[in-house]
């Protein structure tokens, strides 16, 4: 067949067609400028952030391993999680006193990476779920954790303080409760589920 239309949204078409090959699922959005723009605000709002003195901007940087940020008056240097997913990065941030904290979002924390997290004193880590089955089981086996997996993993690794948190939970009420029962069972570090605007000590 023939088509007739612009660009952009013949490259689009051709997306949903064919961006599985990618390991990509087709419903994805795309944003131009202005929806970049007006999500911010829609953020900022929620989170009651001042718009007229933090500006809704948001600058886009294309990111790689090795990558270091001034943040908050701390280094954060950008890892690769090699996760089989996609290209995803955690970071490493060295706090006060050399002490080291890590983001690995949540996949399994990769052999490559094993050197570097041992030992650590904070590992932040999304576990997808516990692991009694339930609707995502088959997900969490192909490329995310389970709680079990990720304690059993750093516990391994030696890390001394784990927080654990997800969002994709229907039973959020229960989460901090569950996660910390099915945790404790395999980490015999420091095991923290926080609650939203829980603050922890980072000392």
């Amino acid at each position: 067949s023939v088509w007739v239309s612009t660009f952009h949204s013949t490259c689009v078409r051709i997306l949903r067609r064919h961006i599985d090959l990618l390991g990509y699922d087709t419903n994805f959005t795309i944003y131009d400028t202005d929806d970049q723009k007006t999500l911010m605000k829609d953020v900022c709002k929620l989170l009651q952030i001042d718009t007229k003195i933090y500006k809704e901007r948001v600058t886009f940087n294309i990111i790689q391993e090795g990558q270091e940020f001034d943040v908050i008056g701390y280094k954060m240097k950008i890892i690769n999680t090699y996760s089989i997913a996609s290209v995803q990065f955690g970071f490493e941030i060295i706090l006060e006193d050399n002490k080291r904290l890590f983001y690995l979002g949540d996949v399994p924390c990769a052999e490559q990476n094993y050197e570097r997290v041992k030992n650590a004193d904070w590992v932040l880590h999304e576990a997808f779920s516990t692991s009694e089955k339930n609707k995502y089981t088959a997900l969490v086996s192909k490329m995310h954790s389970t709680v079990a997996d990720v304690c059993k993993n750093m516990n391994e690794l030696g890390v001394k303080n784990l927080i654990l948190w997800h969002t994709l939970d229907d039973n959020i009420e229960t989460r901090k409760q569950r996660f910390l029962a099915e945790g404790k069972e395999y980490f015999d570090g420091n095991l923290y589920v926080p609650d939203d605007l829980d603050v922890i000590d980072l000392d």
